[in-house]
C-alpha cells in the first residue's frame, strides 16, 4: 500500500512537470531558456527565449536551470581617465562618476568641463563684441560685458578719403560727414569714389508721361523735344495726345480739288479724285453766264469811249469861233451814228455766239 502511494505522488510530479503531452511523449514546460510553442507529430516545439537587456555593458546569456543572465562588464564602458571613471550599471549602463570637480563659471565665462587629457577644468570667454568698430568690447565678472567708446577707432577708409569727413562714434557704429557732391543738374547722378565727386548724366531721370516728347538729360537739365507725327499722308489730320502718342485722322476736306465734278476722297495712301458726270442744263448755265459777263464788259468799254470823244468835241467846239459850230454838230450826229451802229453790231454778235454755243 505504501509502495502504491509513493507511485502516485511520483506520477504526479511528472505530471506536472510535463503537463503538454505530443503522441506518447510528454513536453516540458519548466525550462528556462525556451517557450514551448506547439507539436510535430510525437515532436515537442520550442522557441528561445530574448535575452538581450539592450545595455550596451552586459554579456547576456541563459542556462535552462538558472534562466537569463545578463552579467555586468565593466570593460565594456570607456576607460578612465583623469577627469572620470566609468562602472556598468544594469540599468543605466555605463556610468560615469567624476574624479575632478569643477568651479561654478562667473558671467564672463562659458564651461567646457574637464580636460580629460590633462584632469584641467577649462572655460571659455563670452563674446562681448557688438560689432559696433568705435567701442571697446570687454567683460567685467561683477558687470558682465562692457563697451566703451572709442573714436580713434573710426578711421575713413583710404579709398573714401575724399568723400567723407569728421569720423566719430555714434551710437551703434563709427559716423561721418558725406561731402556734398550735388552738381545743381536735377538730371545727373552725382556719387563719389576714390578721386572724388563725379557725375553722371542720366537720361531715365528725364522720363515723363508725356508720350508727345522725347527727353535727354544735358548738362543744362533735361531737354524735351517734341516727336514728329507726320505720317507721310497729306491727307490726313495729325496730332498727338500726351497720354497716348501720335494720332491721324483721314479728312475728307483736305482733298478737295476744287472741282465741282469730281468726289474727292483721303484714303490711307493719299487723296483720290473720282470723275462724276456734271448736268447739262448746269454746264451752259455756265457758259451763258460766262457770255453775258463779256458783253456786258464790251458795251461798258464802247460807252466810256463814246464819253471821252463827247468831251474832246466839245472842248473843240468852245475853241472854235460861231462859224465851226454847224460841222461840229455834224460830227456829233455822225459819232452818235457810228456808236448806234457798233452797239448794234455787239448785239448780234453777242446773239450770235449764243446760239452758236448752245447748239454746240
Amino acid at each position: 500500500m505504501k509502495s502504491l502511494l509513493i507511485l502516485i505522488v511520483v506520477l504526479f510530479f511528472i505530471k506536472q512537470s510535463y503537463s503538454e503531452y505530443c503522441g506518447g511523449t510528454y513536453c516540458s514546460e519548466t525550462r528556462k531558456c525556451f517557450d514551448f510553442v506547439g507539436c510535430a507529430n510525437t515532436t515537442c516545439l520550442y522557441s528561445e527565449k530574448d535575452i538581450d537587456d539592450h545595455i550596451s555593458c552586459t554579456i547576456d546569456s541563459c542556462d535552462d536551470e538558472i534562466g537569463i543572465i545578463n552579467a555586468q562588464d565593466n570593460s565594456l564602458c570607456p576607460p578612465d581617465s583623469l577627469c572620470n571613471t566609468y562602472f556598468c550599471d544594469p540599468a543605466q549602463g555605463c556610468v560615469s562618476e567624476p574624479l575632478v570637480n569643477c568651479p561654478e563659471p562667473n558671467i564672463c565665462q562659458i564651461p567646457l568641463g574637464c580636460i580629460r587629457s590633462t584632469g584641467q577644468c577649462k572655460f571659455i570667454p563670452i563674446d562681448c563684441n557688438d560689432d559696433n568698430d568705435c567701442t571697446y568690447d570687454s567683460c567685467d565678472p561683477a558687470l558682465g560685458c562692457v563697451h566703451v567708446s572709442n573714436s580713434s577707432n573710426c578711421v575713413v577708409p583710404s579709398n573714401l578719403s575724399l568723400c567723407f569727413t569728421n569720423p566719430r562714434c555714434g551710437e551703434f557704429s563709427c559716423e561721418f560727414d558725406e561731402i556734398n557732391c550735388d552738381d545743381g543738374n536735377p538730371c545727373s547722378d552725382d556719387s563719389c569714389g576714390p578721386q572724388g565727386c563725379f557725375s553722371e548724366l542720366n537720361d531715365l531721370n528725364c522720363l515723363t508721361e508725356n508720350k508727345c516728347q522725347t527727353s535727354v538729360c544735358t548738362s543744362n537739365g533735361c531737354v524735351n523735344t517734341p516727336i514728329s507725327c507726320d505720317d507721310g499722308n497729306p491727307c490726313s489730320d495729325d496730332s498727338c495726345i500726351p497720354e497716348t502718342g501720335c494720332k491721324s485722322t483721314l479728312n475728307d476736306l483736305n482733298c478737295n480739288d476744287g472741282n465741282k465734278c469730281t468726289v474727292d476722297l483721303c484714303g490711307s495712301n493719299g487723296c483720290s479724285h473720282t470723275n462724276v458726270t456734271c448736268p447739262p442744263k448746269k454746264f451752259f448755265l455756265i457758259i451763258m453766264h460766262t457770255l453775258n459777263n463779256n458783253n456786258n464788259n464790251n458795251n461798258n468799254n464802247n460807252n466810256n469811249n463814246n464819253n471821252n470823244n463827247n468831251n474832246n468835241n466839245n472842248n473843240n467846239n468852245n475853241n472854235n469861233n460861231n462859224n465851226n459850230n454847224n460841222n461840229n454838230n455834224n460830227n456829233n450826229n455822225n459819232n452818235n451814228n457810228n456808236n448806234n451802229n457798233n452797239n448794234n453790231n455787239n448785239n448780234n454778235n453777242y446773239n450770235n455766239n449764243k446760239v452758236f454755243k448752245l447748239r454746240h
